[in-house]
């Protein structure tokens, strides 16, 4: 996190990884869907496994935020 706080680009980088164009709420999704990232040629794998939703490897922890510019979906760890 401290190369985060040090560094501008790389906090630019690190947040639009985490960001897809669009908005994608969990209701509407399909077993599995690769989504690009804001951040170019980084794909997200998107995918329901056992009943929950997973983001690469990382669990959605709460799905379905409403946002003035989207849907957000908490992760359990940063991708």
């Amino acid at each position: 996190m401290s190369e985060l706080l040090g560094d501008s680009l790389t906090a630019k980088k690190f947040v639009l990884k985490h960001i897809v164009p669009g908005a994608l709420y969990s209701a509407g999704m399909r077993y599995y869907q690769v989504k690009e990232s804001m951040d170019v040629g980084q794909k997200l794998k998107v995918y329901k496994e056992a009943g929950r939703v997973k983001v690469n490897t990382s669990q959605v922890i709460t799905r379905n935020i409403p946002a003035t510019n989207g849907v957000v979906h908490a992760i359990e760890a940063p991708l």
